[in-house]
């Protein structure tokens, strides 16, 4: 039984390498125009001004990497190009998979079922396949931030120094890839503090060695990120590390009500994707965890890039069938994404109850270091969305992707909840037959919504 798991989980991971090389080699636009900074910089041979582009702020690792490889390739064309950049983010993308896929056969004690689950859910992950296939810098801070988290998971495990070397020196590519990697530090620095004070109570890690690593970490990435990314320069001439090229339109007071304390599963169900014809929801919808929930499960939801929305005009036959299949898929997608987002909550809240009482009673605690960072990495992206939300009223601003450099985090989470889940309904059949068919449903739509967009913009691109 085992053995076929291991099976499985490997097919999942060949399944979504397939499907990112597929979408990268047949897609030609990018949620955001990253590729006019990198042409700047191969072929001026400069980097430029924060303003002279839209994504010209970001840090610019990613850019450097790709302006690289047009020097030494020489694209032929601007198609070439695009290409060539989004192969190196399906590659970054497959490193992470590789990352997760060590993670989870390796790190975390789980049943083989519920490995593949976990990984499928991120190897498969439509809207995270489809940012694998762009050419923008979000594939990088994926993986150097899940490196980071990797590594991080070791040293707090065994404390072993090359383990803290390989975690710092990957929390700095992903600060270095874009400001979304900030979170990984605060969450290590965290995790850091919390073991200081912990062991001043109960003495269970060596105080002082952890005192020198904390100060290690913490210095060598304060003189490397601001100094070698945009932080520094940013904060001296517009008085913010973080700045962008967009002006910020505050959520009102009014709307937070709205915003934070609903979930519409009822409208998504109904209005699976943001903006086409008589199926648009409303530009200014204001609840974030709806918003937060479909991006993160539905590609087509967005209707963006451009070139990815459903076909709504002058249908042909099959048109017709790819839009009116589609819409089902979300629908369906949408609903059996309850059964995991439910773990994830619920692993989320056993995990911060845990930790509450580790505080207030720390010597009959079992809270490890390790649930620590997952802990404070979980919450380090909930409140980055949040801040977002606050700082950016726009519906569109909110963007999944911004989460995804903690997916280790949360499908730690969810794995832990579904191994307890599995083993309270072990004499149940009908419900463990149920879970597993949401499950693997849900799987299956993922590859099943990929393949149609590849066929899509296959069909765009040769017709």
């Amino acid at each position: 039984m085992n053995r076929k798991w291991r099976k499985f989980t490997l097919a999942a991971l060949i399944c979504g390498t397939m499907l990112r090389i597929a979408l990268a080699l047949v897609n030609d636009e990018a949620n955001d125009d990253h590729l006019s900074v990198i042409r700047v910089m191969a072929y001026e041979n400069r980097i430029p001004e924060k303003d002279e582009f839209k994504e010209a702020f970001q840090p610019k690792l990613y850019h450097g990497t790709v302006a690289a490889l047009f020097r030494i390739l020489r694209p032929e064309s601007q198609r070439a190009e695009t290409i060539l950049a989004q192969l190196v983010s399906c590659l970054a993308g497959f490193f992470a998979l590789l990352i997760a896929y060590r993670f989870f056969t390796g790190e975390l004690v789980l049943s083989a079922k519920t490995r593949f689950q976990s990984f499928g859910i991120l190897a498969l992950n439509p809207p995270l396949i489809g940012i694998n296939a762009q050419a923008t810098n979000d594939s990088f801070v994926i993986l150097f931030a899940s490196a980071a988290f990797h590594f991080g998971w070791r040293f707090f495990q065994n404390y072993r120094r090359k383990d803290f070397w390989w975690m710092l020196g990957f929390a700095v590519l992903a600060a270095l890839s874009k400001g979304t990697g900030l979170v990984v530090f605060f969450a290590m620095m965290s995790v850091f503090a919390i073991i200081l004070w912990w062991t001043a109570i109960n003495h269970r890690f060596p105080r002082s060695t952890m005192a020198v690593y904390g100060a290690c970490f913490f210095g060598i990435y304060a003189v490397l990120v601001p100094n070698l990314g945009p932080y520094w320069a940013h904060y001296r001439k517009q008085g913010s590390a973080v700045a962008i090229n967009k002006e910020p339109n505050p959520l009102p007071a009014s709307a937070f009500g709205e915003t934070f304390l609903t979930f519409r599963i009822g409208e998504l169900l109904r209005n699976p994707i943001l903006k086409i014809g008589p199926y648009s929801l409303p530009d200014n919808q204001p609840s974030l965890w709806s918003e937060l929930y479909a991006r993160s499960q539905f590609i087509r939801f967005d209707s963006w890039p451009p070139g990815w929305r459903l076909p709504n005009e002058n249908l042909s036959q099959v048109r017709q069938w790819v839009n009116s299949s589609s819409l089902y898929e979300g629908r369906l997608i949408l609903l059996f994404a309850l059964l995991p987002v439910l773990l994830v909550l619920c692993g989320f809240m056993r995990t911060l109850i845990c930790a509450a009482r580790t505080l207030v009673i720390p010597q009959r605690s079992k809270f490890a270091s390790v649930d620590w960072l997952v802990l404070f990495t979980t919450i380090g992206y909930i409140l980055f969305i949040v801040a977002v939300r606050l700082r950016f009223e726009n519906f569109g601003a909110m963007k999944a992707i911004y989460i995804y450099p903690g997916f280790l985090a949360f499908l730690t989470l969810f794995a832990r909840e579904c191994d307890r889940f599995y083993r309270w309904c072990e004499n149940q059949t009908a419900l463990r037959f149920t879970c597993d068919t949401i499950m693997n449903s849900l799987l299956f739509l993922y590859v099943l919504t990929v393949v149609t967009l590849v066929g899509q913009l296959t069909f765009r691109v040769y017709s």
